[in-house]
């Protein structure tokens, strides 16, 4: 069976696809001028038209939208992909109002699944018309979805930042380095917990000491996913994986930090790296059951020296 998403399309070229595939079924969107949506993705399966989904790249933020879809084709989640691939990481806003299940099945969804703020709490950087037009005419069943939900990319000169991200909550950095992004890209098909703005205040409110931590990417006991990251304070505290120094990043509004969480790699979790404090987080037991630990973490807890190799001479 040949299945293909591709994209981006002309929204002509999408609907006339469909209708032509679909004459039975033809689009009948009917949107205001500010949904309108000019670009879109086309799944076919077997050369048939059985999904169309729209969008509209704004530059700094994206909307979503049309989607269409045959009864049991399954397109949500392949067109869904692709739209995000297309779109790049950037805030998403889209309405929901669905037609074939319940419409907080719908919500639901998109919530577990794609990490979408479904009413949304921060306007993320997205126009406020937009927003309001949205609230006026979905009331709450609308959302805003973000890459990593990181809220604000605040630095000047953000190109000398290679590709860290950087989000700035409550005058505290959190800061994802470009490790950290690799390591998310390969991967993509697991479904990591988001990092929203709450989650940054979760670690303020811990007042962790400077040193380096370990937590578990999610609340399941079996799955042994864990994130690594620095907790940094003072100004000449170096950014893991890079050249440079907290004190080398500059804020636009020149606002006070305080301080800095740094994610610098996420790991399968084969092994713990027990030499590191484990942060009670969306798992809070601590060392999850059957979790063994890395040999040379252990070596590295109990500062032990590994012993040398014996080698046999002849």
């Amino acid at each position: 069976m040949a299945d293909e998403v591709t994209g981006p399309h002309s929204k002509m070229e999408a609907e006339g696809a469909w209708n032509n595939d679909n004459p039975e079924d033809k689009i009948s969107r009917s949107v205001p001028v500010w949904y309108d949506l000019d670009e879109y993705v086309i799944r076919r399966v077997d050369g048939k038209v059985v999904g169309i989904a729209g969008y509209s790249d704004k530059g700094t933020y994206a909307i979503l939208g049309g989607m269409k879809s045959q009864e049991g084709s399954r397109s949500w989640r392949p067109m869904s992909e692709k739209r995000l691939e297309l779109i790049g990481d950037k805030p998403k806003i889209a309405g929901f109002k669905a037609k074939t299940i319940p419409n907080e099945t719908w919500k639901e969804k998109n919530r577990q699944v794609y990490n979408f703020d479904i009413p949304p709490e921060d306007e993320m950087g997205i126009d406020s018309k937009l927003i309001e037009q949205f609230r006026n005419r979905y009331g709450e069943d609308f959302g805003i979805k973000k890459w990593f939900e990181i809220l604000k990319f605040v630095p000047t000169g953000f190109d000398t930042l290679n590709k860290m991200k950087i989000l700035l909550v409550d005058n505290y950095l959190a800061i994802f380095t470009e490790k950290y992004l690799d390591d998310y890209e390969k991967r993509r098909a697991i479904r990591y917990e988001a990092f929203t703005a709450s989650s940054i205040r979760k670690l303020i409110a811990k007042n962790l000491p400077k040193g380096t931590y370990v937590m578990y990417i999610k609340d399941d006991a079996r799955d042994f996913s864990q994130v690594l990251f620095d907790v940094l304070y003072d100004p000449q505290d170096r950014i893991k994986g890079t050249p440079l120094m907290l004190e080398d990043i500059t804020l636009r509004d020149k606002a006070e930090i305080k301080g800095a969480f740094v994610f610098h790699h996420i790991d399968e979790g084969h092994k713990l790296f027990s030499q590191y404090n484990i942060v009670d987080f969306n798992y809070k037991k601590g060392k999850k059951p059957n979790h063994r630990e890395k040999m040379g973490s252990r070596l590295k807890r109990r500062g032990d020296k590994p012993k040398p190799l014996k080698v046999n001479k002849r």
